[in-house]
């Protein structure tokens, strides 16, 4: 992977090339099949993921007989950010929907790199309150009523 394809990855549009660069030694590639999950509700997050090629679902268990889909990702899309962040363990499981090409950086190298690249921590936490702007959007939009 280049400074150039990271770039086309919105998580990582708002980075230079050299902030860039400081990431491309820390992604591992990693294969996975469809049908196969990637991640599981309720375990530890230790990766934060790019999905390269392919697609993939993420899922809430309800039960043992029901899930609910939360999200489907495609190219370019990244998700574990946040469980690695809080310490937290994975809020749904994503499955392979088809052969999927992922990039992800280990926890601990995600970590240590924030601690020691202000601009880019600043940068990762731009996104993040991006993502939390359009989510409590959604949420207002979702609970309208009449008075």
């Amino acid at each position: 992977m280049t400074s150039e394809e990271l770039k086309k990855i919105t998580f990582f549009s708002t980075m230079d090339n050299k902030e860039r660069a400081k990431l491309l030694p820390l992604l591992h590639e990693h294969r996975v099949p469809a049908g196969q999950a990637i991640v599981t509700e309720g375990e530890p997050g230790r990766r934060f993921y790019l999905l390269i090629d392919g697609q993939a679902l993420v899922i809430e268990e309800l039960d043992s007989h029901r899930a609910k889909l939360l999200a489907e990702l495609k190219s370019g899309d990244v998700f574990g950010e946040l469980s690695i962040l809080d310490e937290g363990t994975r809020s749904a499981s994503v499955v392979a929907q088809s052969n999927c090409i992922l990039q992800f950086i280990a926890a601990d190298e995600f970590k240590t790199l924030l601690l020691e690249q202000p601009e880019i921590t600043l940068k990762v936490a731009q996104v993040l309150a991006s993502r939390l702007r359009n989510a409590d959007k959604e949420i207002k939009e979702l609970t309208l009523f009449n008075i």
